[in-house]
């Protein structure tokens, strides 16, 4: 899957529509911020919004990505990056942030635990994440996965609010907890699927065979056509819904 390998053009193309709930999130993050992490950065969207709301801190945007982490540096050259695992996350930090990478990870639990041992005392955990189940693209998508690669599990990887709640009042000093719907309009359904393709395969498998994606993507796109009503210039509104939580230690 070379030449599919995270579509970069696309990816840019919808990677700013992240940048609002990233900006949302860290504006509820009201300590004194000196260091701060960004995990599952991207292209840095997200890291450049932290250097900009935090402006005396030392932001470091971390992805496990090594082509996404230099493309990341050329387009921020005034922010730091490190290629790295986030669950390997090393140090301590006054704000440990992550936009949209935990719906990649199992055992949230673990995951929450983990990441508040990487916080300086009184530090924040702010994370925020889609939870696509329940709308068609993404029902659809999953759906396809299953049917052409069997072997990949399925990322529904969000738990009940309850579910959170429990665990944050287990591990940190006070938290607070909420979820929003974001509204998309005015996109290409197409583009919009090659770039989901890429973006949910490529970090399954890198060299998955591209008939198959290929094919996957034509019975997507076409089931998709049938499930939203598109506006006249053949643009679809599209429902993400996303889960947001900051714990302090």
């Amino acid at each position: 899957m070379d030449d599919m390998n995270w579509n970069r053009y696309k990816y840019r193309q919808f990677a700013q529509e992240a940048c609002q709930p990233a900006q949302d999130l860290a504006k509820r993050v009201d300590i004194l911020v000196r260091t701060a992490v960004d995990l599952g950065c991207g292209y840095g969207q997200s890291t450049k919004v932290l250097d900009e709301v935090f402006h005396e801190a030392e932001v470091t945007g971390v992805d496990r990505n090594p082509e996404i982490i230099r493309l990341a540096r050329q387009k921020h050259p005034e922010c730091r990056f490190v290629q790295a695992d986030l669950m390997s996350l090393q140090g301590r930090y006054d704000l440990v942030f992550s936009n949209a990478a935990l719906q990649w990870v199992p055992d949230h639990e673990n995951a929450i635990w983990r990441l508040m041992k990487n916080l300086n005392e009184d530090g924040v955990l702010a994370v925020g994440f889609p939870q696509t189940k329940g709308e068609p693209l993404f029902d659809i998508f999953e759906e396809l996965i299953q049917k052409y690669f069997p072997e990949y599990p399925v990322r529904w990887n969000a738990l009940e609010a309850a579910e959170y709640h429990r665990i944050l009042q287990s591990c940190a000093s006070s938290f607070d907890y909420w979820e929003t719907d974001y509204y998309y309009h005015g996109f290409d359904p197409e583009a919009m699927m090659d770039w989901l393709v890429n973006a949910r395969l490529e970090p399954l498998d890198p060299d998955l065979k591209e008939e198959t994606v290929q094919a996957l993507a034509a019975e997507l796109k076409e089931r998709v056509a049938g499930a939203y009503q598109m506006d006249e210039n053949g643009h679809i509104l599209l429902k993400i819904h996303r889960i947001f939580f900051t714990a302090v230690r």
